[in-house]
């Protein structure tokens, strides 16, 4: 009878270290990929996080093929010296003039909220949801950044972003 005692609790004890050893990597926590220290963007937007001006979730917004709405997110990164969006080129497009938006040292501008985006024409089969197209902004003080854009519609949370098609008879 001692030996069943004794074997079920040794029995017991191994089952217990096990458990406890298997506990973190059952649980996920013995991953070496650690998801909340990575930057997450659960935006349709692109990122780029170069430079002392960060520039985050850019994207087009377009109503109807040709015309569109670039908006983003830029974050002045450098703590002592303010910036300034000196302009917005994208080739081969058109993009409206005078919005030449202020960045405070740390700080950060969301070009939708503040000057309503900025306003983009061109080609209709270049200028069109789900294509992307190639974003040049040049600041005062940080090195301009390019970057590829995704072009979406005016649904969801962008509806009020962009005009839409005139509705056909």
């Amino acid at each position: 009878m001692r030996r069943t005692q004794k074997t079920s609790s040794w029995s017991r004890a191994i089952a217990v270290v096990a458990l406890v050893f298997a506990a973190p990597a059952l649980s996920g926590c013995g991953s070496t990929l650690w998801p909340t220290d990575e930057p997450y963007n659960p935006g349709v937007g692109v990122n780029n996080r170069v430079g002392s001006v960060n520039v985050l979730n850019a994207l087009v917004v377009s109503g109807t093929p040709g015309s569109g709405t670039f908006i983003a997110t830029l974050v002045n990164r450098d703590s002592t010296n303010a910036d300034q969006l000196l302009s917005v080129d994208i080739e081969g497009m058109t993009v409206g003039g005078g919005v030449n938006p202020a960045l405070p040292p740390s700080s950060s501008l969301n070009l939708a909220a503040a000057v309503g985006g900025v306003v983009v024409t061109g080609d209709p089969k270049l200028l069109k949801a789900g294509r992307f197209i190639s974003v040049r902004l040049t600041f005062a003080q940080a090195d301009p950044v390019t970057i590829k854009v995704p072009i979406v519609t005016n649904k969801g949370p962008y509806a009020d972003l962009a005009p839409s098609a005139a509705p056909t008879s």
